[in-house]
């Protein structure tokens, strides 16, 4: 859809989605997040790539735990859907993963978020690759072809382009989801959709809406390479000298402790010990 028309395109489509952390309005709702999570604005968007037409937007408000990265049970996550040109801004209970996995990513399966079936399904451990030079744990989605929400604006709109003379249908949606995770930070070095949406009239027309394969840009894998890779260092690096660290305190604390002995002058035969 583009400048409130309706029309099937082939080409590129360039969706572009930015996280953005809310420093200040975690600070405001920290008695609702106590310390534990951090509040998150999505800006997403999707443009056509031969003259840039937006295709959708949306922004998206929600809270992520601070540790695992999964959604924080937070009553004021929303989310605006502006497909239309119309601001819809709703309440809704986000849950699992969607933008990272938790620091030190395990060999297993994870629940993440779908946001067409607002649910969270499992993402499962599929093997250990390498993307740009590191080592990253690959996981699977696989959501099969399933009815799915439409707003009578939407639905109308399309019937009136598509399917003339139907009064009503269904949307439907699948997709492949792929995910490349640097398993150190859970930082997405490499994200796969191979997405589909139909709509069936009730006339009997079947009309596909959606058929894509989205990537990750070279230059945004190359981006995300560099900064887990810088990132993985680090915690790697405190993995290493915070044990060293202790220990080194350890002693110090134990020589502490023997020179008090050393120096603190012995109690009578009567004396009595302290409690």
């Amino acid at each position: 859809m583009t400048a409130g028309k309706m029309e099937l395109r082939t080409g590129l489509l360039r969706s572009t989605t930015n996280v953005v952390p809310q420093a200040k309005l975690t600070e405001e709702r920290s008695d609702q997040l106590k310390g534990d999570a951090v509040i998150w604005d999505v800006y997403g968007i999707a443009v056509a790539g031969s003259d840039g037409a937006k295709v959708t937007e949306s922004t998206t408000e929600l809270a992520l735990d601070r540790v695992s990265g999964a959604a924080y049970d937070w009553p004021d996550a929303w989310v605006d859907e502006d497909n239309l040109g119309k601001g819809n801004a709703e309440k809704i209970k986000f849950v699992g993963h969607s933008y990272k996995l938790p620091f030190g990513t395990e060999k297993k399966d994870y629940p993440f978020w779908d946001a067409e079936l607002r649910a969270a399904n499992p993402i499962k451990f599929k093997g250990v690759e390498a993307v740009g030079g590191l080592e990253v744990y690959r996981f699977e989605q696989t959501i099969d072809l399933q009815k799915i929400s439409m707003s009578d604006a939407a639905k109308g709109l399309v019937i009136s382009t598509f399917t003339p003379g139907a009064t009503g249908g269904d949307l439907y949606y699948s997709n492949t989801r792929t995910i490349w995770v640097e398993p150190v930070t859970g930082q997405f070095l490499n994200v796969r959709e191979v997405r589909h949406q139909e709509f069936r009239s009730d006339t009997g027309v079947t009309k596909t809406l959606l058929d894509a394969d989205f990537n990750y840009t070279q230059a945004t894998i190359d981006k995300a390479v560099e900064g887990a890779g810088a990132n993985s260092s680090k915690i790697n690096l405190l993995k290493v000298y915070a044990p060293i660290g202790l220990g080194i305190l350890g002693l110090l604390l134990l020589g502490f402790g023997l020179l008090l002995v050393a120096r603190t002058p012995r109690t009578s035969r009567h004396g009595v010990d302290a409690a």
